[in-house]
């Protein structure tokens, strides 16, 4: 077994690589979606501020079939941050108003 400790990916990668399909939730590993709306703008208002967020981790799997070959991502732990990256990309909510907190 080939372990990696750490891939750079950006946030846009995560959100390419979700928009494209090669980012699955894996429902083994994961609880759901839970998050109140403030956390959900909270958790953004920290990667704004490039405050220091908990690491992601994806399990790599490549399939292959004929002369074809593909990678995805399995989120092994991560679902609600990776989701909320996404979803306010597709500006599914607004951020924080610092005047008001």
């Amino acid at each position: 077994m080939q372990v990696k400790v750490n891939i750079d990916l950006t946030v846009g990668d995560l959100i390419d690589l979700k928009k494209q399909g090669f980012l699955r939730v894996n429902h083994e590993y994961q609880r759901g979606l839970r998050w109140s709306a403030m956390q959900k703008q909270m958790f953004l208002d920290s990667i704004f501020r490039d405050y220091s967020i908990p690491a992601f981790y994806f399990h790599e799997t490549k399939t292959r079939a004929a002369s074809m070959s593909n990678t995805f991502y399995d989120i092994f732990y991560s679902e609600q941050r990776t989701a909320e990256i996404y979803t306010y990309s597709e500006s599914a909510f607004p951020l924080v108003d610092p005047a008001e907190t």
